[in-house]
């Protein structure tokens, strides 16, 4: 098993990953105790780091599409654009 350091407070959200990468758990602290999740993926893979240097904090973009089951680096992205005039 590795671990990596890091520090879980009332704004972390920790998450845990086996050999099985189809599982994920994540520990979340509510200031009276700590909740735990549990997600299993019917069909595919979460993307897991495999080393410390490839741990990352995930905005909440990025960890929505954790946990569909995507590549939270998504090559290109839809910008938000500007209004215009219809006619």
């Amino acid at each position: 098993m590795q671990q990596y350091g890091g520090q879980l407070d009332e704004e972390s959200l920790c998450q845990f990953c086996g050999l099985r990468t189809a599982r994920i758990k994540a520990l979340y602290w509510t200031g009276d105790g700590y909740v735990l999740l549990y997600k299993r993926l019917s069909n595919g893979k979460f993307q897991w780091p495999i080393s410390e240097a490839e741990l990352k904090l995930l905005d909440s973009q990025s960890f929505r599409w954790l946990m569909e089951g995507l590549c939270i680096e998504q090559k290109t992205e839809i910008r938000k654009g500007k209004p215009k005039d219809l006619f």
